[in-house]
């Protein structure tokens, strides 16, 4: 195979992703959720149900690498019978240009500091990136999108975000519940399980 073995250099691929791949992924997922919003409030008007303004969905968060390290979490909604993601938000308390950029005290600092767009949204830790999604403002934007109301909201056990969720202002969440995860019993069970068998 006629490959170059010259590999993308840093920067041009950053610069790719800020000018292409990023707005590109951007667009995409906002017409994908204003999309699904639009089928979620037709299949409640087509329930019949008494409210079909109020809808029943999930959240759960989750982070870029495994462990309470990571730099980048993402919260998520997603509409309890279809399945289908209303909305979405990504946190970071890590921003490459920040590392990589001039210091203070570099004569290009300044020229730089005002050309730069921080990718840093968040001062939280990995643990607490998940409540801090949870209640974040932008998850009202396909409710709001799609003209509905949270009936009920449901998160897995052992998640701490219904706390922030059930307070965001706007999405008029009626109730929260913590429900087991069938994914995480069984990681947990595994866990507990190989735990007993390297003791004996």
């Amino acid at each position: 195979m006629n490959i170059s073995h010259r590999g993308l250099h840093t920067k041009t691929w950053q610069g790719y992703v800020k000018e292409k791949l990023a707005p590109a992924a951007t667009r995409a997922a906002d017409n994908v959720m204003a999309e699904s919003a639009h089928s979620v409030r037709k299949l409640y008007d087509d329930l019949q149900l008494d409210n079909p303004g109020n809808i029943c969905v999930t959240y759960d968060g989750s982070w870029m690498t495994r462990g309470h390290s990571s730099h980048i979490g993402v919260g998520v909604v997603i509409e309890l019978f279809t399945g289908l993601v209303l909305d979405f938000v990504v946190l970071s308390n890590f921003c490459a240009g920040c590392e990589r950029g001039p210091k203070v005290g570099d004569p290009a600092y300044q020229a730089w500091k005002d050309n730069h767009v921080c990718q840093k949204n968040t001062e939280k830790k990995a643990g607490e990136m998940e409540v801090e999604a949870g209640s974040h403002s932008s998850l009202e934007r396909s409710l709001q999108l799609a003209q509905t109301k949270v009936h009920h909201n449901s998160v897995r056990r052992t998640t701490a975000a219904p706390t922030c969720v059930g307070g965001c202002q706007g999405v008029w969440f009626y109730s929260n519940q913590k429900e087991d995860c069938v994914n995480h019993v069984k990681k947990e069970m595994g866990t507990t399980l190989r735990n007993l068998a390297c003791k004996r």
